[in-house]
């Protein structure tokens, strides 16, 4: 017997943005989107307006500053394609949240230029989130459980800090550290086991090397420290890893811009680790951000002209 369930999930989107360079050094963004969701999952019918403003202002020739205050309610639908400006002061606005989530996020950022072949800089982003979800609850009145719509709050913080350094056309060094915080309060995070609160900091490390023949190599490392804050039930056997994986890649480009054929390999040395993924507790979907195992990926690309 197959049951089927016909909803309503409807979104209108509309948006405007004003870029200014009247003073010098000086780039002003204003925006303002408006959103009009239905959605007959959770019940949800709403008109938003969603803000953005940003600034970038150049010091100095060598020196940057960015900065951004950012609303946004995800798209419905699985792609959330769009032709409106994905970022706002080099700060992205668009992130895989669940549908219809209600997100703000500030940003600032200093970008510089130290030398002719070294930059560096400093982010640093707070964002908040509502996801809507489905939570059983007492009816009072029937001593019954029945589902209910929520929104569950989420807070997410980053700190990151970049290096690169190009002594030449053929060659580069990159190298980046990053603290990010994932904190949900409320009761999400006891209703289904996963963390209340994951704390990571990554430092990858990384060297590339490009032949004008169209050969090029990479090799790289990343230091992973992550600490989480269990569930009252969580199956977890330990709150907190660190360790240090290896990648590396070789390949080659062809003529004319015909195609790319690469293999690269992912955790080389197969090391076993402990890692939350933050897209799990988000939306539910498993994106890892590192190889489990060694793997090894063959990629070829084609361009049809």
């Amino acid at each position: 017997m197959t049951t089927r369930i016909d909803t309503k999930d409807h979104h209108e989107t509309g948006y405007l943005y004003i870029n200014s360079n009247f003073i010098e050094n000086l780039r002003l963004t204003g925006g303002l989107s408006f959103d009009h969701v239905e959605n007959e999952t959770f019940d949800f019918d709403r008109n938003q307006l969603s803000p953005k403003a940003g600034l970038q202002w150049d010091i100095w020739e060598w020196l940057r500053l960015r900065l951004a205050y950012i609303q946004t309610m995800t798209r419905l639908g699985l792609v959330q394609q769009t032709i409106e400006p994905t970022q706002v002061a080099g700060f992205n606005q668009f992130f895989d949240d669940p549908n219809s989530s209600r997100a703000t996020l500030y940003g600032g950022a200093l970008d510089a230029k130290i030398s002719r072949t070294i930059f560096s800089g400093l982010e640093i982003k707070y964002r908040e989130f509502r996801k809507r979800g489905i939570e059983s609850v007492l009816d009072p009145v029937t001593l019954t459980r029945v589902n209910v719509p929520v929104s569950f709050p989420y807070r997410e913080s980053s700190y990151r800090g970049y290096f690169v350094w190009a002594p030449c056309q053929t060659f580069s060094i990159t190298s980046e550290i990053e603290w990010t915080k994932l904190y949900r309060p409320g009761t999400l995070a006891v209703m289904d086991g996963n963390p209340s609160k994951v704390q990571t900091l990554t430092g990858p490390l990384a060297a590339r090397y490009f032949h004008p023949s169209g050969v090029f190599a990479g090799l790289g490392g990343t230091f992973v420290y992550q600490k989480i804050d269990p569930s009252v039930n969580s199956t977890f056997s330990k709150n907190d890893d660190r360790y240090f994986l290896v990648d590396a890649s070789l390949g080659f480009r062809f003529p004319n811009r015909l195609g790319i054929f690469m293999i690269q390999g992912l955790n080389i040395f197969d090391k076993n680790f402990l890692y939350q993924d933050p897209n799990i507790l988000i939306t539910g979907n498993n994106h890892p951000r590192f190889a489990r195992d060694r793997t090894i990926l063959v990629k070829l690309t084609i361009a049809l002209n």
